[in-house]
């Protein structure tokens, strides 16, 4: 049985995925000027993720919507899974809306493993000894911003919606 050998030209098919990835960032860099992205939470749980995020007097900060290198690459990643191959075989650009809604569940994604994480990549300031000690007692969950969970859950079933800023 003969093989028949199959040549690829990595020096254009590195050049046309650079221009895919040039053009999906300059989509999604439309996320946050022309568009925005809501997840639909229940207003307690809201509530609660914008005093988690922001911090109160009381307790620090803890960064689950920080923009990072981190999750540059995870929205990217996911946009190019979701639309490089489309871009190559026809060299149309997808139309805007689907490639933030995918980019934007992609933040879900990132947001969602933060608080499952303590953090993650953006890693949250400890509980203090005696409000960990106090969780443990009650047999609450040990991680950052999941005592019983809701948050969490609500975060996780959110609905994205991509609309015009």
């Amino acid at each position: 049985m003969g093989r028949d050998g199959i040549h690829v030209n990595a020096v254009a098919a590195t050049a046309a995925i650079a221009k895919v990835t040039q053009r999906l960032r300059k989509i999604a860099s439309a996320l946050g000027s022309k568009y925005t992205a809501v997840l639909s939470l229940p207003t307690a749980e809201s509530n609660k993720l914008t005093w988690f995020d922001s911090g109160t007097p009381r307790q620090p900060a803890r960064p689950v919507f920080t923009i990072n290198a981190t999750t540059e690459r995870e929205v990217i990643t996911r946009v190019k899974d979701r639309f490089a191959e489309a871009m190559l075989r026809d060299e149309t650009e997808p139309s805007l809306l689907p490639v933030l809604t995918v980019a934007a569940n992609a933040l879900r994604a990132v947001w969602v493993k933060r608080i499952e994480t303590s953090g993650g990549d953006t890693p949250f300031r400890a509980l203090s000894p005696d409000y960990a000690a106090w969780k443990r007692r009650k047999g609450f969950d040990s991680r950052i911003g999941v005592m019983r969970g809701h948050m969490l859950a609500a975060v996780k079933g959110a609905q994205v919606i991509v609309r015009k800023a």
